[in-house]
């Protein structure tokens, strides 16, 4: 009995210690939900159709999302998902930001940076930065920003200063020894000099959608098909590619991009009080979605 205990004490302390997986995969999602206080259409009907789709991701960053009760369907529908959320309050004489991002993952912390420079009427809003930090299930930590900022081309001084201030939030808040992302509804046209000088101010950032489909132009502004965006010729191109995921690796962790893809790109079924169902797009934008592999090194 005692040579019994003995050998299993023994395999006991030569059995390797549990190590717990170097790899997690999670889908991310970026959307401007177009659900802005004034002039928007079938806010609920749109609102419940992306609530009812957001179980499909680990992390949803999304923009426009102005008003409570819009804020309440999602919500109320991501629960049964077992999704958090955080978005960030009004500020005086000012609606809040419109950010509010979802994760399954446990929230660490939070901060919130307002835009202190804006144009016209979308100075009504305090747009800003909003950040979390999520523990993934095998202990990774993960840093989000959600961002969005002034629109259009005529705006890209304010733009430019208001990207300036967020860059510098990011770097502050994450240093590189924990990966990050950095998502949302930029405003930035795609394939443009802006694009390209926002690349520069993001050295060590990644933009997936170029690592994964480089030779797509990937509109997820495109009035052409979507028939809640509109045509603005005041701008040099009319479809446009605003809406990015950014990635940055970890001191100790890399993350790869094994897709990525539009989303909402399609019409939704929505019945309402109609007895034969509608289709209709959720937004005027249409949302990017990429999954991630972090590999701990």
């Amino acid at each position: 009995m005692r040579l019994l205990i003995f050998t299993l004490i023994l395999a006991t302390l030569n059995t390797p210690a549990f190590s717990k997986p170097d790899k997690q995969e999670i889908k991310v999602l970026t959307l401007n939900t177009w659900m802005i206080p004034v002039l928007r259409k079938m806010a609920k009907a749109r609102a419940e159709a992306i609530g009812r789709e957001l179980g499909n991701y680990d992390i949803s960053l999304m923009q426009e999302a102005f008003t409570r009760g819009v804020r309440k369907t999602m919500a109320t529908l991501a629960r049964r998902s077992d999704l958090t959320n955080r978005y960030q309050k009004r500020s005086a004489f000012r609606i809040n930001s419109g950010m509010f991002s979802f994760t399954r993952y446990e929230i660490v912390k939070t901060d919130f940076l307002r835009y202190f420079n804006c144009g016209g009427f979308q100075c009504l809003s305090a747009k800003g930065v909003l950040y979390i930090q999520v523990r993934l299930p095998n202990g990774q930590l993960l840093d989000l920003f959600n961002t969005h900022t002034q629109a259009y081309q005529k705006d890209k001084r304010v733009r430019f200063r208001q990207l300036k201030r967020a860059i510098k939030f990011v770097n502050k808040k994450n240093d590189g020894t924990v990966p990050a992302i950095f998502a949302g509804d930029f405003n930035v046209i795609g394939e443009t000099a802006e694009y390209e000088e926002l690349v520069q101010m993001l050295p060590e950032f990644r933009d997936v959608w170029k690592v994964s489909r480089p030779n797509d132009p990937g509109f997820t502004w495109n009035p052409a098909i979507n028939n809640w965006a509109e045509y603005d010729h005041k701008e040099d191109q009319l479809l446009q590619r605003l809406d990015y995921i950014f990635i940055r690796d970890g001191k100790n962790t890399k993350i790869s991009v094994k897709d990525a893809s539009l989303a909402f790109n399609l019409e939704k079924i929505w019945y309402g009080v109609y007895v034969d169902p509608r289709h209709i797009f959720v937004s005027d934008h249409f949302g990017v979605e990429t999954t991630l592999v972090l590999e701990t090194l």
